[in-house]
């Protein structure tokens, strides 16, 4: 036997490699039935499944073929689930989006969907967080125009500008706000970094670790591409953005929890 398949150009190595390979596609199909059951646990299960199936191993021509069926399931779990099945979907959506080619039509179809949740204020905070994340993740990976960016941009911004946005919810928009940042030029920028920077520096004073953590990083982010356009550009307030940061800086050096820091 194995004779014969060298002769033919297949090695024992190649010949298990290919084994693996369909093992796991006929895995896959089968999570993605099972994705669509009458459980809601059994539903949840196989959703993780998918997740680590696409975190697991890269097959974007196997699973190119399976993008219809993949975005029905998800669909079906942002819509129609509940708490760990939403932040599930929203987490396989952006999977998907990382194994195809060209993830735009994914975007296109999956927006339609998370666009309203993230804006439904009776919904959990933690599912609109998951939505959150998972709208600026597949805006970044296949938004296409700039223009789309931008508008996802506002969409998130108008999340964290909201005065009664839970903390969970308001990291994940300014995180997602700063990855889809990071797609524009320095001079695109440079032109709204002053409201920018007046804005985030708001969520300096939470009492969130996570806020002030994304908030910081996200005015880094700004004065990064803004001085990039204009080495002698100063923000509005510089003085008691320092002092504010020094402060901060000083707190988490006190004798506090790590959650309180």
């Amino acid at each position: 036997i194995y004779y014969h398949r060298k002769s033919r150009g297949v090695t024992p190595a190649t010949f298990h490699e290919s084994t693996k390979v369909e093992m796991y596609e006929a895995k896959l199909r089968e999570a993605l039935e099972l994705a669509t059951q009458k459980s809601a646990a059994g539903r949840l299960k196989a959703l993780e499944a998918i997740c680590g199936a696409f975190l697991k191993r890269y097959c974007p021509d196997f699973i190119e073929n399976q993008q219809v069926t993949t975005c029905d399931v998800i669909e079906r779990a942002l819509k129609k689930g509940r708490g760990a099945e939403v932040e599930a979907g929203a987490r396989l959506a952006v999977l998907l989006a990382l194994q195809l080619s060209d993830p735009e039509n994914v975007y296109k179809e999956l927006k339609t969907v998370l666009v309203p949740m993230l804006q439904d204020k009776t919904a959990s905070a933690t599912s609109r967080a998951s939505v959150a994340s998972s709208l600026a993740g597949l805006c970044f990976l296949g938004g296409g125009e700039m223009a789309e960016v931008i508008g996802t941009m506002a969409q998130l911004d108008a999340v964290y500008s909201h005065v009664l946005s839970s903390q969970e919810l308001t990291a994940a928009s300014v995180s997602g706000w700063s990855l889809l940042l990071s797609l524009q030029s320095p001079g695109e920028v440079s032109r709204i970094a002053d409201p920018a920077i007046r804005k985030l520096s708001s969520l300096l004073s939470s009492g969130d670790v996570e806020v002030r953590i994304t908030a910081g990083e996200a005015i880094a982010l700004v004065l990064e591409f803004a001085y990039d356009y204009d080495e002698e550009f100063e923000p509005e307030n510089m003085t008691e953005l320092i002092e504010t940061l020094r402060q901060l800086a000083t707190d988490s050096t006190k004798s506090r929890s790590k959650k309180d820091r």
